[in-house]
């Protein structure tokens, strides 16, 4: 990739950002109300969704 497509590709996450933070939100706490609570060695969705929210809030996780 280019640098001016690199940068232009970084804004225009950086520009989406707030929105997809509230898209994951909701989508996990849709998942909780659907789902339930799950094992916490499980692999699930919503296991994914809580260690990308927390990334993007600055906390450090097991997966990132």
């Amino acid at each position: 990739m280019n640098l001016p497509a690199e940068l232009d590709a970084n804004a225009a996450l950086i520009a989406a950002a707030p929105d997809l933070y509230i898209a994951l939100t909701n989508a996990l706490d849709y998942l909780h109300d659907i789902l339930g609570q799950c094992e916490e060695d499980c692999t699930c969705m919503k296991h994914a969704l809580e260690a990308a929210i927390a990334k993007a809030e600055g906390h450090r996780t097991d997966q990132s």
